[in-house]
């Protein structure tokens, strides 16, 4: 049944109209000829192909979280793993009397790429490394799907020297769906967002265990009230919150084994996208739906500057920011994300000052997440499109693309060492190696030194056959 899902949506009595006009079976028609008949009018005026995907993809979401399948016709453009080819989700977790059984997987790559894909049971919401091996995933089908599409917060390892990347451990949440997770590197700890609240979580790499550590409440106004976002700050002592409610709220962490104290409630604006302390914890920026990028003194909770962003003159939201490592001699700089709803999507860094250094255009549809490598040398950032790119910092140049390697909109991003992992609600977690492939570089100065060889070697010989031939003349001269 290609288009079954199609009868609730505002398409349905004319795509059954247009089937028994046709004679065409409905729950035999592929979504491409769906598409064919539905993009036409009562009066011969085209419908907008755009809004036709954007509906498509809920409703691809809205099978998704219900446990659904793909949508027909769409494959993989790589295959990568151990499961069956006609079960991309195959890899399941297993629990028996609260025992969890988990599974390897080689995450091999394709010839000529450095690229690959695994398929969790779940559609993966949010991610979060320590920049190391250890990367956590999370997600869910929500409350009421929850038998079908488990609830949970996985933690992976990835070696980039095997390509063999394994499910250490995993924490069912029940009910509830973690949508977003950072990693509190002083404390050792992972943040999680989920519901209203945030929730604390502690992983034995040794014992093969999440646990819970605490939970507490940070969003209270609105009608359905969520937390979007956590950041701790790099000494360990404060963690920053922010959703719905447009409230950045900034908490003592002490040791975050128990509900922190609240400090600072700063001032409201719209609904809070995304947090980031910068590396001496004195300056906690913050995104909003206003499109503005703020700082904030977390000692005091006070807002000390406003950063926009113009694309050719036009206004472009920013939608995330990254402090990136010090330098010795610059100040402090961060990089932003900027994107509209249509597109273009856009990287700046930006001084300390709220001066820019840089800024470039990275497609002329919109971003979704980006994510910056430990070293600060590289981004990724993920597109509407299923695609991501890699761009070196600070120079800002696009070092690899990748297309099509998520069927929906990747909402998350990180760096495993110098693997760019992404995750997509469509099942995937993909992988992209920043590396140069092997033998790439020393071949390029291979072919270089042989044509400098080359060229010197006819550069002798002809200034030996001229030597030769004016030797010859001046013998020809005295004969």
């Amino acid at each position: 049944m290609a288009v079954a899902t199609w009868g609730g949506t505002l398409r349905g009595e004319k795509l059954r109209a247009e089937c028994a006009a046709k004679g065409i079976p409905m729950e035999k028609l592929s979504y491409e000829q769906a598409d064919a008949l539905c993009l036409v009018k009562g009066g011969g005026e085209r419908e907008d192909p755009a809004m036709l995907v954007v509906e498509r993809a809920f409703e691809h979401v809205r099978v998704l979280l219900r446990g659904g399948q793909r949508w027909p016709g769409t494959q993989k453009q790589e295959y990568r793993g151990e499961e069956h080819p006609g079960h991309p989700r195959s890899h399941r977790i297993e629990q028996h009397q609260n025992n969890l059984s988990f599974t390897s997987q080689n995450v091999t790559h394709s010839k000529g790429t450095s690229k690959g894909t695994y398929y969790p049971p779940f559609p993966v919401l949010g991610l979060a490394s320590d920049g190391g091996q250890i990367f956590l995933s999370c997600g869910g089908g929500g409350a009421t799907a929850a038998k079908e599409v488990p609830n949970v917060v996985q933690a992976h390892r990835y070696d980039e020297a095997t390509g063999q990347m394994s499910t250490i451990a995993s924490l069912d949440t029940a009910k509830c769906v973690v949508v977003a997770l950072s990693y509190a590197p002083a404390l050792e700890l992972w943040l999680g967002s989920v519901g209203r609240g945030c929730k604390v979580l502690q992983l034995s790499v040794e014992k093969n265990s999440l646990t819970e550590v605490c939970e507490w409440q940070t969003e209270e106004t609105g009608k359905l009230p969520s937390q979007n976002v956590a950041r701790c700050s790099p000494n360990g002592h404060l963690v920053a919150t922010g959703g719905t409610d447009g409230i950045v709220r900034i908490f003592e962490a002490a040791k975050l084994q128990s509900s922190p104290v609240l400090k600072h409630t700063c001032a409201k604006n719209d609904e809070v996208l995304d947090l980031e302390f910068s590396p001496d914890s004195k300056v906690l920026a913050s995104c909003d739906r206003t499109g503005l990028c703020r700082l904030w003194d977390p000692s005091t909770g006070e807002e000390t500057r406003s950063i926009d962003f113009k694309h050719a003159g036009t206004a472009v939201a920013i939608r995330a920011i990254r402090y990136l490592p010090p330098q010795e001699g610059q100040q402090q700089r961060f990089l932003c994300a900027m994107s509209a709803p249509r597109g273009p999507a856009c990287l700046a860094i930006y001084n300390a000052d709220g001066s820019m250094v840089k800024d470039v255009k990275v497609h002329d549809k919109p971003l979704t997440a980006i994510a910056v490598d430990k070293p600060g040398q590289t981004v990724c950032v993920n597109l509407v499109t299923g695609g991501k790119r890699l761009y070196s910092l600070p120079n800002m140049r696009c070092v690899k693309k990748a297309e099509n390697v998520h069927d929906l909109p990747a909402p998350c991003a990180v760096f495993v060492e110098s693997t760019a992992v992404s995750g997509s609600g469509d099942r995937s977690i993909n992988l992209l190696s920043c590396k140069k492939a092997p033998g790439g570089g020393s071949t390029s100065c291979l072919y270089l030194l042989l044509l400098v060889v080359v060229m010197v070697a006819v550069c002798f010989l002809i200034l030996r056959i001229g030597m030769k031939g004016a030797v010859l003349m001046n013998s020809a001269g005295e004969l």
